[in-house]
């Protein structure tokens, strides 16, 4: 037994050195780049007591049975060492407006959103008052003003101080949190890495912020799924070619072959996938072609489109919105929901040729064979110099026991200061 575990161990480092050493190094510079940022496991015990912290706030404050979930890129692990924390607070207390006047509760959340916003913003309001009477929370305001209405502050417990984003009746973050787990899971396990490495790229270019009209993190994530899914399409079409070129012709040896490639259509090299998808993105036509998870590049929709754009589109005036159009110019990019495939999820990314270009930037005189850091500073990515809003959820003591608001280059969060919504 004990020299079939040997065997084993050492059969595992070599299959483990040979699939590094197939790696470019713009891979393995992903590879640990996604490995680095991990949370810490000294963190997680205080980051669970935070968030039953807020729990219990929170079903004092509305109800005693709220449901309080996170969601988000810190929900599925594509979270950056500075990204808050989104939490999603529910209860019929908040959709009690719809459900009196015999609302679905399966209805698209857009939808409910118009009837319910003033009890979203109640709830926003009555929170943000609660938190800024506990000394654990620090600055601390509720954002109204926007799509969806939500309280912005951070926690400390045992130095460990976590930004927070606090959203009230909202269920589709839940369920696109679900989606992203079993894509990481079970489809594509390259997601993960690729998601971090293309939303540290967008925030240290100021393309990340959905308010600015940059790209959102779920929108990021959808995008890479539709590209994963057209680059593992085009090669499991090109193995059954092989494979149709060969039939009748191979031996025992050659099936044992085909079956090992069979095995490994579902990975790609991360530096390869990286460099891909951003050539990819940079050459999208705004205004004639869109995403979705059975096509990259499909046709755009004319419900997606600006008036102004129907129009240079050439398309029969039969074929407009039947509701008019909603978009208003400029162009956005288009990226279906995989909840709901008529819900564009970049309607509010105002400024997309910005996105598409820095794209195009980033990948220029670059490859897989290039290092990480030619695409972003990875040591500001990993300590959140270039973080504009919220505080790092880092302990404080990481960083020299200077506090948060000392460091160079930190804005801190302050009442007044304008917010993006979470992209949800």
């Amino acid at each position: 037994r004990d020299e079939f575990a040997l065997l084993s161990v050492r059969g595992w480092r070599m299959e483990a050195l040979t699939r590094e050493l197939r790696m470019t190094q713009l891979a393995r510079d992903i590879d640990i780049f996604d490995r680095t940022t991990l949370p810490e496991e000294k963190d997680v015990p205080d980051r669970r007591a935070t968030m039953r912290h807020i729990e219990s706030l929170v079903r004092r404050e509305l109800h005693g049975d709220a449901k309080v979930q996170v969601f988000g890129s810190s929900r599925v692990g594509t979270d950056l060492p500075t990204s808050d924390v989104d939490i999603a607070v529910n209860h019929d207390i908040i959709w009690k407006r719809w459900l009196d006047q015999g609302g679905d509760r399966n209805a698209p959340q857009d939808v409910v959103n118009e009837v319910i916003k003033p009890d979203m913003i109640h709830a926003a309001r009555k929170i943000a008052a609660a938190i800024r009477r506990d000394p654990k929370f620090g600055n601390t305001v509720a954002i109204t003003r926007c799509r969806v209405p939500l309280v912005r502050t951070s926690c400390e417990i045992n130095e460990l101080r976590t930004g927070i984003d606090i959203v009230f009746g909202q269920k589709n973050g839940i369920a696109a949190a679900k989606w992203t787990d079993h894509m990481i899971e079970s489809v594509h396990p390259e997601l993960r890495p690729l998601t971090k490495s293309v939303k540290a790229l967008l925030k240290q270019k100021g393309l990340g912020d959905v308010s600015r009209g940059g790209l959102g993190s779920h929108a990021v994530t959808c995008a890479l799924v539709c590209y994963l899914n057209h680059v593992k399409r085009q090669m499991k079409d090109g193995k059954e070619g092989k494979r149709g070129e060969k039939d009748g012709k191979r031996g025992e040896k050659e099936e044992k072959e085909d079956g090992e490639l069979d095995a490994e259509v579902g990975t790609v090299d991360l530096g390869e996938a990286f460099v891909g998808f951003l050539r990819e993105m940079g050459k999208i036509d705004v205004e004639k072609e869109v995403l979705t998870l059975e096509r990259w590049r499909a046709p755009k929709p004319s419900a997606w489109m600006t008036e102004d754009e129907f129009a240079r589109s050439g398309r029969p005036r039969t074929s407009a919105p039947d509701g008019g159009f909603t978009v208003r110019d400029p162009p956005r990019l288009g990226i279906a929901d995989p909840a709901d495939g008529n819900r564009n999820l970049c309607a509010g990314s105002h400024d997309v040729r910005r996105v598409l270009e820095g794209f195009r930037g980033a990948v220029y005189n670059n490859g897989p064979g290039s290092y990480l850091t030619r695409f972003f500073n990875v040591e500001d990515a990993l300590l959140g110099h270039d973080d504009d809003y919220g505080l790092s959820s880092k302990r404080e003591r990481s960083h020299g026991g200077e506090r948060a608001e000392d460091r160079p280059g930190k804005i801190v969060k302050m009442e007044g200061t304008r917010f993006p919504p979470p992209d949800i």
